[in-house]
């Protein structure tokens, strides 16, 4: 198999561990964590690297779970990069934990702000602008909390996506699809 038909999980997967290393080779990061801010339990973590270190993109560094990224495999994600102009596209979905990790609340806020730029120019009534202010505003607020729940950011989510494609805005539909697992 050569690097351009990995499936899409060990993509992401990839993406995730290029991004918590900034790309460097000689950084390392748990395939673990990767796997827990990606959703995944440990054993489809251990799969997907293995996967991934039998393409070289990936290596094992300890016997803890530790792995680097290859230059093969940043090659692989700057290619990836270039061909759908996802530089800061999404890399994760939700989990289906109760509660969601610091460093996905970090993700979601970012994705938050873009969609909040875009509020004023989507063509919306006022009825649904205001839904959709209220969608967001109601994911916000789960990020204050000290244990933000799953099911109510994934519910503000789902709203946004109904708006989002009646609103016909692919860019922002596509990043929300991805958060949602769709």
């Amino acid at each position: 198999m050569n690097h351009t038909e990995i499936g899409e999980i060990d993509q992401r997967f990839l993406i995730a561990l290029f991004e918590k290393t900034s790309g460097n080779p000689a950084a390392e990061a748990s395939m673990y964590e990767i796997g827990i801010d990606l959703g995944l339990d440990r054993d489809r973590s251990k799969q997907i690297a293995e996967n991934l270190i039998g393409w070289e993109l990936i290596e094992i560094r300890t016997l803890a779970g530790s792995i680097a990224i290859t230059t093969g495999g940043v090659d692989q994600v700057q290619e990836k990069e270039k061909r759908t102009g996802a530089s800061d596209d999404i890399v994760f979905e939700l989990s289906n934990g109760p509660t969601l990790k610091e460093t996905v609340c970090k993700r979601i806020d970012q994705i938050l702000a873009k969609l909040k730029i875009q509020a004023g120019n989507l063509g919306l009534d006022f009825d649904t602008l205001t839904e959709y202010v209220a969608d967001l505003k109601t994911i916000e607020s789960q990020l204050l909390s000290s244990r933000p729940k799953t099911a109510i950011v994934k519910a503000g989510f789902l709203s946004i996506q109904d708006i989002l494609e009646k609103a016909k805005v692919p860019d922002s539909l596509l990043l929300v699809k991805k958060i949602l697992g769709k």
